[in-house]
């Protein structure tokens, strides 16, 4: 082997390797950007990326620091402030004529220097006041109400996931079911142009194989496109971009059975949400009603002054005064501002009230229609799994026949027909039951 020869030979080589790496640096980098998910990881997904729940947990923070916020108004006040205040004309006070040997009843005495500077700190803490009180347990409620909304919003969230999963596989599993039976029709096709060319077969059976072949390809192209549009609506409802490759590892037909005897409504968030909602009216009525009573503080304060006709801060002398003392406020009269907000509580806990009745009659209505929804499609789901034994039976039998001679090519077609049909109906019910379930979940308050 010559130089040349074997340098074509070591680039040749390296040229391979080099295509091999890029290759299989391509395999990797499509199989990072594929994505499979089972129902539990894209509720979580969905939880992670939902704009609407990201807002709504906002809005339990923020609630949570209003609570912290109203807390405050109960710990000390303290202040410190300072003036300067420069006098044209100096301060007077007025005093009795005789004081300063004047026979006027009253004087106007001049007094004080023409720079006046004053600093004080002062301290404000309420002992008792009943409205503050009622004004942070309004918070607390109203925190407690938020927090409902965002289980309110989540359980909602995880229907609409989990229903579009659950469609995404329907479509999924009856593409394969009209595929295997397009498999057959083709296979069926086939079968009858050799018979009719063998002279064994009609052409009655050639024709109606051919039509049901094309019926299924429609029926699949049709089936392929929804696939498609229900995908992405259910990569925009988990937060993943239409691009974004994805496989649903569940399978519809193994989605887990439950059988529900819970009658209890207790847990649903929209009802735990309008009971707070009652009890925030309530404080609501006691908070003003409490605007009655009165408001009692400590108060104190430390203060500098000093005056003079210049600014030599020197010479300044500075006295101090401190005082620490009780402060009483007492409502007397507002108008009956306080009288009207009473009345106003009232109403608003009356339509509270109303408010919760009327919801505990819904739900009762709702928990009640699911569970018949939910037995009517097990019944179904029931006997369709008995149609469908019945039809796989007597398709294996025509089959037979078929292959013994005894039967036409036009009774297995409607044998295959019938068990597909058998097929579609009892995934249909799986569907239904595993919606319906999903739905129950839902007016019980366990999603």
């Amino acid at each position: 082997m010559n130089l040349g020869t074997f340098n074509d030979t070591i680039m040749k080589n390296i040229h391979n390797i080099l295509s091999g790496l890029l290759l299989l640096g391509l395999g990797y980098s499509g199989q990072a950007q594929r994505l499979e998910l089972n129902l539990n990881e894209a509720i979580e997904l969905a939880k992670k990326n939902n704009k609407e729940l990201m807002v709504q947990k906002l809005e339990n923070s923020l609630a949570e620091q209003a609570i912290k916020e109203s807390k405050g108004h109960l710990l000390p006040t303290i202040s410190a402030g300072g003036t300067y205040t420069h006098f044209i004309d100096r301060a007077v006070i007025f005093m009795p004529g005789s004081f300063v040997g004047s026979e006027s009843p009253v004087v106007d005495v001049a007094v004080g220097g023409r720079n006046a500077w004053s600093a004080a700190i002062n301290l404000n803490q309420p002992i008792l006041s009943e409205v503050t009180r009622k004004q942070i347990k309004s918070v607390k409620l109203n925190a407690l109400v938020t927090k409902e909304q965002s289980k309110d919003l989540e359980s909602i969230l995880v229907l609409d996931v989990a229903k579009a999963y659950y469609e995404v596989l329907l479509i999924e599993e009856t593409i394969l079911l009209h595929r295997q039976s397009l498999e057959r029709n083709i296979y069926a096709l086939k079968d009858a142009k050799q018979l009719f060319e063998q002279g064994k077969g009609l052409k009655i059976d050639t024709v109606r194989s051919a039509i049901a072949t094309d019926n299924l390809t429609t029926e699949i192209s049709f089936l392929e496109n929804l696939y498609q549009i229900a995908l992405i609506k259910f990569k925009h409802k988990i937060g993943l971009s239409d691009t974004q490759e994805l496989v649903l590892t569940d399978r519809l037909i193994s989605v887990n059975q439950k059988d529900f005897q819970i009658n209890e409504k207790e847990k649903r968030s929209d009802l735990q949400q309008q009971q707070w909602i009652v009890e925030l009216s309530k404080n609501g009525l006691e908070k003003s009603q409490a605007q009655r009573l009165p408001v009692l503080s400590l108060v104190g304060s430390y203060q500098l002054q000093a005056q003079s006709d210049d600014m030599d801060f020197a010479k300044y002398n500075w006295p101090k005064t401190t005082y620490v003392g009780l402060q009483l406020n007492v409502p007397v009269f507002n108008g009956g501002r306080t009288n009207y907000q009473a009345v106003q509580a009232k109403l608003k806990l009356q339509q509270a009230k109303t408010s919760l009745q009327d919801l505990e009659e819904k739900v009762d209505i709702e928990i009640r229609s699911m569970q018949v929804r939910l037995e009517g499609a097990n019944d179904r789901l029931e006997m369709h799994h008995r149609t469908f034994s019945a039809a796989e039976l007597h398709y294996n039998m025509v089959k037979q026949r078929y292959q013994e001679g005894l039967s036409s090519r036009l009774e297995l077609t409607d044998a295959d027909l019938q068990l597909s049909q058998a097929k579609l109906n009892v995934l249909g019910s799986v569907y239904e039951v595993s919606v319906s379930q999903l739905e129950l979940q839902k007016a019980l308050g366990l999603l």
